[in-house]
């Protein structure tokens, strides 16, 4: 703390001894100037005096003597803030002594000027021009030539129109950006790296003694290191880079390697890695749907199972096929027996008019066979429309009540069957139309040429790095010098 203020005092001492320099040389330019500007008016007034005078032999008092004069040329580089009267210096030794320090205050300021501007190419070459041809050195001595593999790639749909599956169509919708993106996250991914080191030794291919220690992988580099270089950073491009072109629906991939040929195997194991991954997202949502309408279907299958066996058992409790047949049967039996009790009736009742006599051996059979008939009659209506007891067998017309209904429920089920297998099939027809599969237009090539790094970009942009904060700091160090000289 004490070393530190005493450097504060001792540049503001260093500031106000600059700033005292300069009032010194600002008076003694203006005090040159006010001198010069008097010997005029001495000038002019003894021009004036002389004209006036009469005798042409008065001069003398204008004349300095030669004391004086060697007095003030020995003086004049030292003090050229004397004002001399008229009569005591001569105006052309005056002005002699005034140009000679003036020129000696403008050689100083030019000193001081070259010094200055050495100083700042000094610092310049220092902080900009020494760091930039370091950098360039070590790109164009040391760097190592790396290859770049370009590939392009496109969601294709099985249908001419634009698919509305999980990756949406490609002709402007926010879907189609959504899973470009989606895809460049996976690619871009750890699970990525793992596999392409898994498969290929990506990473010990990048921590190859052949690369230069700026761009190679270190030897003992985690996995999450291993990823910030293979997806890149802030600072450090990557080793992998994907984009999105939203105006013509192409996805774009880059992929660096130290050879040709690894660049080309890599860029073929990611596009599989791509593909893999779509193929299971559009087979996961295409299964989803069709699955669900199966699901609708089987279970609309049962409860039509469960209808008809609901339909038959009412068919067995009544012995019979068809309740409206049976039904039929009963009531025509009924009209048949009414008929009959109205003829045994009628024949009573004309056996009545013939003979008085209740006991005549003729009614005996009439009167069985009408309660035979009453009570067959009888026996038949409750079986038709039951005889409201409870516990009792149940009627015709109840147990054709239970097998409507269960008829309907048999008919809406086989309504809501048939419409599971329409909804079924809908649902294959549209997982047709919405696959999707990821088609590579640029195939992966091996290159030719070597075109990373980029030598030139890096060191200008270096160089305009290193300027703009040497520019900076100038400004800076100027504003603070000029805040403290207020």
């Amino acid at each position: 703390m004490d070393e530190a203020r005493r450097d504060e005092e001792a540049e503001a001492e260093e500031i106000r001894a600059r700033r005292a320099q300069r009032r010194r040389e600002r008076r003694m330019i203006e005090e040159a100037a006010l001198t010069a500007a008097n010997d005029a008016t001495r000038q002019e007034a003894a021009r004036e005096t002389a004209r006036r005078a009469a005798e042409p032999e008065e001069p003398e008092a204008e004349e300095a003597p030669p004391a004086a004069a060697g007095a003030l040329a020995r003086a004049g580089a030292h003090a050229p803030t004397l004002r001399a009267g008229p009569a005591a210096f001569p105006p052309d030794l005056a002005r002699a002594a005034r140009e000679a320090r003036m020129q000696e205050i403008r050689g100083e300021l030019r000193r001081r000027r070259r010094l200055r501007a050495l100083g700042m190419l000094l610092r310049f070459m220092i902080f900009v021009l020494i760091p930039t041809g370091a950098v360039a050195w070590y790109y164009y001595e040391k760097a190592t030539d790396m290859y770049v593999s370009e590939s392009a790639m496109i969601f294709k749909s099985g249908t001419s129109t634009a698919p509305g599956g999980i990756f949406g169509s490609f002709l402007g919708g926010a879907g189609s950006i959504q899973d470009s993106v989606a895809l460049q996250e996976y690619i871009l991914s750890r699970d990525i790296l793992e596999r392409l080191d898994r498969d290929h030794g990506w990473i010990a291919h990048f921590q190859d003694e052949r690369i230069d220690e700026f761009h190679r992988l270190a030897a003992d580099a985690t996995v999450d290191e291993a990823h910030d270089y293979y997806a890149g950073g802030l600072i450090r491009p990557g080793k992998v880079k994907v984009s999105y072109d939203s105006a013509e629906g192409i996805i774009r991939l880059e992929v660096v390697g130290v050879t040709p040929e690894a660049a080309k195997r890599f860029s073929e194991a990611i596009i599989s890695y791509g593909e893999e991954l779509v193929n299971a997202l559009n087979e996961r949502s295409r299964n989803d749907g069709v699955e669900m309408a199966r699901a609708n279907v089987a279970a609309a299958r049962e409860d039509l199972r469960d209808a008809q066996r609901k339909v038959a058992e009412v068919q067995e409790q009544l012995s019979i096929f068809s309740v409206e047949s049976e039904a039929g049967a009963l009531q025509t039996r009924i009209v048949t027996l009414e008929a009959e009790i109205d003829e045994l009736l009628a024949e009573i009742a004309r056996l009545e008019t013939i003979t008085s006599n209740p006991i005549d051996s003729r009614f005996t059979p009439l009167r069985t066979n009408l309660e035979v008939k009453t009570r067959q009659l009888r026996d038949l209506r409750v079986r038709l429309t039951g005889d409201g007891s409870a516990g009792g067998d149940r009627s015709m017309a109840q147990l054709s009540s239970e097998l409507e209904l269960a008829r309907v429920d048999q008919a809406t089920t086989q309504m809501m069957y048939s419409s599971a297998l329409s909804t079924l099939e809908t649902a294959i027809a549209s997982a047709a139309e919405q696959s999707l599969y990821l088609e590579t237009v640029v195939r992966p090539a091996a290159p030719q040429n070597a075109s990373k790094p980029d030598r030139l970009a890096n060191v200008a942009l270096v160089f305009l790095v290193l300027f703009a904060t040497y520019i900076i700091g100038l400004l800076t160090i100027s504003l603070i010098r000029e805040q403290a000289a207020i």
